[in-house]
């Protein structure tokens, strides 16, 4: 039994000790509630219309739009929408589309359970390799980097297209489920989802029926090294207090 409870403690510590390293690490507060977003884009005066989040069937069945499509007409600054840490950047080939574009990812962590991801598509055909290198480079945010609302980490470069169209695509999402981000937006930013889908005749939120279980991104291999290194931690200093134990327990016994 004592050995069951001690098993039981050595196991918590573990928890809590990755828990731990996480706060600190991550630098993001350990509460749950929803952020209030603000509009992604520096110059909104160039966005001039969205694909709402919501649409079904998006990337084929059992799936839905789960972000908005913030679409720009130029060149433009992409901001932070709220304060947090950036805790992923990535790149990956949009198998959906026709050219093989590829999408450029930053992802910002609110809190310990809400996410905004911010994909930025200018479009321009995977095989271009010119325009996507100065795309790439175009991604100021670094790893780990804390910001707050309105600080420019990436510019979007706009790729004129017959077919496809340079976009955001905004998401505010946990592990396990994502939000329309208008529906949490700032009274500014809603000002902003208003004007442009009220100019170009556009939708913003589509309802989305929540008895159906859908496709979703876990993002919890974003924070899987944290909490790693924090058990880690905690099983050095266990370790370390029970050698420590038993040598004065020797030594005593020598005495």
């Amino acid at each position: 039994m004592k050995q069951t409870m001690k098993n039981t403690i050595i196991f918590l510590l573990i928890v809590a000790g990755g828990c731990a390293a996480y706060a600190i690490m991550i630098g993001v507060p350990p509460t749950f509630d929803e952020p209030v977003v603000e509009f992604p884009i520096k110059q909104d005066g160039f966005i001039y219309e969205f694909e709402p989040y919501g649409v079904m069937g998006w990337d084929g069945p059992n799936t839905y739009h789960s972000g908005i499509d913030i679409k720009n007409n130029a060149t433009v600054d992409v901001v932070a929408p709220v304060k947090g840490t950036v805790v992923g950047i990535f790149e990956m080939q949009n198998t959906f589309s026709t050219d093989g574009n590829i999408n450029f990812n930053i992802v910002i962590q609110y809190n310990w359970r809400w996410y905004v991801i911010l994909t930025l598509e200018p479009h321009f055909p995977g095989t271009d390799t010119v325009n996507n290198s100065l795309q790439r480079s175009a991604i100021y945010a670094t790893y780990l980097q804390r910001v707050n609302p309105g600080d420019v980490i990436a510019r979007l470069y706009w790729a004129y297209s017959t077919n496809h169209y340079s976009h955001v695509h905004f998401i505010v999402t946990t592990n396990f489920e994502d939000k329309c981000p208008y529906e949490c937006s700032s009274p500014a930013a809603r000002q902003v989802y208003e004007r442009v889908a009220a100019e170009s005749n556009s939708s913003i939120c589509l309802p989305v029926p929540r008895n159906q279980v859908y496709f979703q991104t876990p993002l919890l291999s974003l924070n899987l090294p944290f909490y790693i290194a924090g058990a880690v931690a905690i099983l050095i200093v266990i370790v370390v207090a029970t050698r420590t134990k038993r040598a004065r327990e020797v030594r005593a016994k020598s005495t």
